[in-house]
């Protein structure tokens, strides 16, 4: 740059004003340049390696629709992890103040994947909403842009799985195990986890998690994502998850990572991406006003956006009129249950048929969650419901 300016400014024929136009030019136009790489680069990166038929490879299943890989990654925020349940707080602004440990989660598990004295066997909880599938997709995708790596890397996504012997049957295809990294995201999509059971240990899951580990034995390295609702002892004060398998004596560890809720400058750094302006580009005037409707909004409800799946709906939700919180929560579950659950479901049923069902068993739940109150002591119980409850529901 430095040498283009010189360039210009040496030629004696140009008056100062000439000299001052072509140099305010140059600069105009690098600047122009380093704002649309800093606001665009990751979006180039990610579309053009996700257009790449060789990336889908080894994710077992692939969505049909490759654009919806895209879609996920769209305005991706780094996930950080804590030791310390997030959901223990009623609020979960609440929990910045007290989790003991907050680092970026990729970066470490970038790191974790070659350092031999790293945990081999690891859990990512969340709760819903909190971005585990955008975050093991994240992952796969930065450590298969590596240009040196020693492993091979695979993601099962549960959700996609045609049924509970699907699982096995993609984990045991998978060659050369030993030199493999095996992401498994969203256990709780599977059946079996969280079919109903009549033991309120958590019977089932615990048997599932034993045998997902003992197939996944060989690997060099597994994470396995799930809601942290599914995890019976998700109060114990304990670092990892021990269960116990047929393979060896001692239980296996499995190390516990709990996703952080967004700060508040991450929910900022959200609507810089998503709602970007420049002056002299298309829709200039009207992008400006959309991102100062959606700081006004994060700033009024700010209690609510701290979950990525809440806030990906912000731009849809920032053109509606919402006084209140309970108006504005009202809209983010119709959106929930439209655009994720029902689409999971798989359900033959229209759309508000699958919402109606889902508000009554909702009720349902409530009543008897208030009419077994009185069985429980602590409070906690008292706000819970059993399996063999549920079941009665």
């Amino acid at each position: 740059m430095k040498e283009i300016i010189e360039l210009f400014t040496s030629d004696t024929s140009w008056t100062t004003t000439q000299k001052v136009v072509a140099i305010s030019m140059i600069m105009m136009f690098f600047g122009t340049l380093f704002w649309f790489l800093k606001h665009y680069w990751d979006d180039l990166f990610r579309y053009f390696v996700t257009r790449r038929k060789h990336f889908y490879k080894n994710i077992h299943p692939a969505l049909a629709n490759k654009k919806d890989y895209q879609d996920l990654l769209k305005n991706y925020i780094s996930s950080r992890w804590q030791d310390q349940n997030p959901d223990l707080y009623e609020q979960l602004t609440t929990n910045h103040q007290f989790a003991v440990a907050s680092r970026n989660l990729i970066d470490d598990f970038l790191t974790f994947f070659e350092d031999e004295e790293a945990p081999k066997r690891n859990l990512i909880l969340g709760g819903t909403g909190m971005g585990k599938s955008t975050f093991m997709l994240k992952l796969y995708l930065k450590y298969y842009m590596k240009y040196f790596k020693k492993y091979k890397i695979h993601l099962i996504q549960v959700q996609l799985c045609k049924d509970s012997p699907h699982l096995e049957q993609l984990i045991k295809e998978i060659s050369d195990q030993q030199n493999a990294i095996l992401l498994i995201d969203g256990m709780d999509e599977d059946p079996e986890s969280i079919k109903y059971s009549t033991n309120l240990e958590g019977k089932n899951f615990k048997n599932r998690l034993r045998k997902i580990v003992e197939w996944s034995n060989a690997f060099h390295f597994l994470i396995i994502t799930a809601r942290t609702q599914l995890f019976p002892d998700e109060s114990s004060s304990l670092p990892y998850f021990q269960i116990q398998t047929s393979l060896k004596k001692e239980p296996v560890k499995l190390n516990r990572h709990y996703i952080s809720p967004f700060t508040k400058n991450d929910v900022q750094e959200y609507i810089s991406k998503g709602f970007n302006y420049f002056p002299f580009l298309k829709n200039y005037k009207q992008n400006k006003i959309r991102q100062r409707k959606a700081k006004d909004m994060t700033e009024k409800f700010n209690d609510i956006f701290h979950r990525p799946l809440i806030i990906s709906y912000l731009d849809r939700l920032i053109e509606e009129n919402h006084l209140f919180e309970v108006d504005l929560y009202e809209s983010i579950i119709e959106r929930w249950i439209f655009e994720r659950e029902y689409k999971r479901s798989n359900q033959e049923d229209s759309s508000e048929k699958f919402l109606a069902q889902l508000l009554k068993f909702s009720h349902l739940t409530a009543v008897k969650i208030y009419n077994n109150r009185h069985k429980h002591n602590k409070l906690e119980e008292q706000n819970s419901i059993s399996y063999e409850e549920l079941n009665e529901v």
